[in-house]
């Protein structure tokens, strides 16, 4: 790895410096990046001399230069004039295709504490947000940063020939298609996975700001660093986005002669998009992920032209609107084949979110490439289970974490009825054991069988906070905690309530039948409903909960360096009942997530918005997918068959409607 020649960049993330600190090696990083290299490798990614995290000092020019090149942006309101802020470096464009205008460009009146730039020319489009939204839409460490955008010095709205001009960053190594035409074989399979995987890192981002790519190809992927000793130090961002007649970020320029706008990528886009009835509500997440299947494609041969023995752009798009797919690469696994075919499914309901795309990948990647953790062969995981009674030591900042269980008691959570096997796995596909973010998703109360609502709020839990809450967490692992027996029968009485056993075991048969997308990081947990002792209320399950993770897998010997957070997960009703919610706010590394509908009842949550540590989450898409029946009364419904039978069986397993026919035909 290089010095960047941008003082402003980190030389690990090439990103603005948030927090640069000084190493020993002379060279300046972002704290988090080298203290994370430094915790895995123990040398320099420059000079590979030792380092060490003793001799870390912040550099306090470096972050007034960031902090000034910020703030002079921003009260431009991120709008510059051409010839005034920026110019371009050559009359001669670095790049040109229909529509499309790149310059390398240089800021005035001095380029000193600036970072490279090029001008991104878009014919025939006007931006229809204000230039701070593109700013923000591209803080994202995988997509190419948006600095503003740039006015002609006398610019005319009403010129026939306006333009969108783009300010961003410039990508020293060009497109991913320059890069992968330029070899004589494709790379590794784990290098292209790794470029894989930060573009969906990228396409999640957008896809939870709903913005649509629609023109996702390696020609629109930018690598700012390949590193194929080392996948990890690759660097790969996007470009390139909203750009379809259908845009979310553009409008076409009046009288516009020209516009990539009205371009659609026929050997690349979904074949809904093909259609001669395509609307704006077909370009959609799905309809990128098809694009993606094709991107994935493309870099497995070495960016070859996607049905390249068609020459007439109508065939391809006859024979993709008829269910003809590309065929597999010839260096591509059979593993990783199968995958790539489940995004080129012909109904967009079929394929898989982005989210579900990279979980597919990564754990893919874990099966072929393993690095297991083996609880068997680790003397220390037993014996620090055996002494959860006592203060374990934990690393927050350098501090001790300590907590201390009743010594009357035996731990309610163990390996037994509690598997980590998820956590463990998801840790290591992901990387992540030095990292300080990793939590896991708790939902305890289960009187009911499961249904699919049970899922949804813990999948839309995770994504919120790996991709919209601030800081970013990472979720290894989402556990369901049905009932104690003796508190669920003295609430229903016979016959209506449901043993433990059924209940734990009709949830593990519904993960299964959602498949990989929930398996792989969704299970069962049977602590709660088989303590010896009884009921036990949810906040004392959750510390518990905590305490046997860290107490496990936290410390010298173990898997994580930092504490586990357990989130407690819920509903607003619940969160509305029960003020014990709040008091889980009050634990060390404990928090509370509440999903509410939006529309439904959210002046509720003002009784306590101003409460530490909370975090409210809307359902807003997640339950207009679903029927909103509550697991009581699908209970009911059996109990006593009648009303809307409909909703019902949408809103149920098959397993528990067997099962549940079958327990109340017997009373």
């Amino acid at each position: 790895m290089s010095q960047s020649d941008d003082l402003l960049l980190c030389p690990i993330t090439l990103e603005l410096f948030k927090d640069p600190v000084l190493a020993q090696d002379g060279h300046t990083y972002e704290r988090q990046a080298i203290v994370e290299w430094i915790q895995k490798k123990g040398r320099s990614p420059i000079t590979d001399q030792p380092l060490s995290l003793e001799h870390l000092y912040p550099n306090h020019a470096i972050k007034k230069a960031v902090d000034h090149f910020e703030n002079t942006m921003k009260s431009k309101k991120y709008q510059y004039v051409l010839g005034v802020d920026v110019k371009k470096k050559a009359a001669r464009p670095l790049f040109q295709s229909f529509g499309k205008t790149i310059f390398y460009a240089e800021w005035l009146p001095t380029k000193k504490n600036r970072p490279e730039i090029i001008l991104l020319k878009i014919d025939g489009a006007r931006s229809k947000k204000e230039a701070s939204f593109y700013v923000d839409l591209s803080r994202h460490p995988h997509i190419v940063r948006t600095y503003g955008i740039v006015h002609e010095e006398n610019d005319d709205e009403d010129d026939e020939n306006n333009a969108v001009m783009l300010l961003q960053e410039h990508a020293p190594m060009g497109s991913l298609y320059d890069v992968l035409q330029e070899r004589r074989k494709a790379p590794n399979e784990n290098i292209l996975i790794e470029i894989f995987l930060q573009i969906l890192d990228a396409m999640i981002f957008l896809a939870f700001n709903n913005v649509v790519h629609a023109d996702l190809a390696c020609r629109n992927v930018l690598v700012f660093r390949l590193d194929e000793n080392d996948p990890e130090n690759i660097i790969v961002k996007i470009t390139d986005f909203g750009l379809s007649r259908h845009s979310q970020l553009y409008s076409l320029a009046p009288s516009a002669k020209k516009t990539i706008l009205n371009i659609i990528p026929t050997r690349y886009v979904a074949p809904e998009i093909l259609s001669v009835n395509t609307t704006p509500d077909d370009y959609t997440e799905k309809s990128d992920v098809f694009s993606m299947g094709v991107l994935i494609w493309e870099a497995y041969s070495r960016c070859a032209i996607p049905w390249a023995k068609i020459t007439d752009d109508n065939d391809v798009a006859r024979r993709v609107v008829n269910g003809e797919r590309l065929l597999k690469p010839k260096h591509c696994s059979e593993s990783y084949w199968s995958i790539i075919c489940k995004t080129w499914s012909k109904s967009p309901k079929d394929r898989p979110t982005f989210a579900e795309l990279r979980r597919f990948l990564t754990q893919q990647y874990y099966e072929t490439t393993p690095q297991p953790f083996n609880i068997e062969n680790n003397t220390n995981f037993y014996e620090s289970y055996n002494t959860t009674k006592q203060e374990y030591q934990g690393a927050t900042s350098g501090n001790n974490y300590s907590t201390q269980l009743d010594t009357n008691d035996e731990i309610m959570h163990n390996p037994t009825n509690t598997s980590i096997d998820i956590v463990i796995k998801n840790c290591k596909m992901r990387n992540l054991a030095n990292s300080r973010d990793n939590c896991v998703l708790l939902t305890t109360g289960s009187f009911n069988p499961v249904h699919p609502l049970h899922f949804q709020n813990l999948v839309r839990v995770r994504d919120f906070l790996e991709n919209e809450h601030q800081p970013r967490w990472n979720v290894l692992a989402g556990y369901i905690s049905p009932t104690h027996d003796s508190y669920v029968h003295s609430k229903l009485g016979d016959p209506a309530w449901i043993p433990a056993k059924d209940r734990c075991r009709l949830c593990e048969e519904a993960i299964q039948h959602e498949g990989p997308g929930l398996s792989s990081w969704i299970a069962v947990s049977r602590g709660e409903c088989e303590w010896e002792d009884g009921f036990i209320d949810f906040d004392a399950v959750t510390e518990n909960f905590r305490d046997f993770l860290n107490s496990t897998l936290v410390g010298a010997g173990t898997l994580f360096k930092y504490p586990l957070r357990v989130v407690y997960v819920c509903g607003l009703d619940h969160y509305n009942k029960c003020s014990h919610v709040e008091n889980i706010e009050k634990q060390k590394n404990m928090s509370s997530a509440i999903v509410y509908r939006t529309g439904c009842n959210e002046q509720q949550i003002s009784r306590s918005s101003k409460t530490s540590g909370i975090i409210y989450i809307p359902l807003i898409k997640e339950r207009s997918k679903l029927v909103d029946v509550s697991s009581t009364e699908i209970r009911q419904y059996f109990q006593n068959p009648g009303g809307n039978k409909t909703n019902i069986d949408r809103s149920i397993y098959p397993n528990v409607r067997k099962y549940m026919s079958e327990k109340y035909r017997k009373k």
